[in-house]
């Protein structure tokens, strides 16, 4: 099935990725304000991120 996650396989094999320069984690997520939800939605189409997170309450600061 799509989305299933075998973690002690996965994981490894992305820091693999990562290490080899082909998996870069600053795409896997991005947040946008709630007016930028076109432009969230343009990169999530591109693949300039994978998660397009938006934020509807201006006082949130993702950790």
């Amino acid at each position: 099935n799509m989305g299933d996650s075998i973690p002690q396989v996965d994981i490894p094999r992305l820091i693999k990725f990562y290490q080899m320069g082909m998996f870069d984690f600053d795409k896997t997520e991005k947040f946008y304000p709630f007016e930028k939800i076109n432009e969230a939605n343009a990169d999530s189409g591109s693949g300039e991120t994978i998660k397009p997170v938006l934020v509807i309450d201006d006082q949130y600061k993702p950790e």
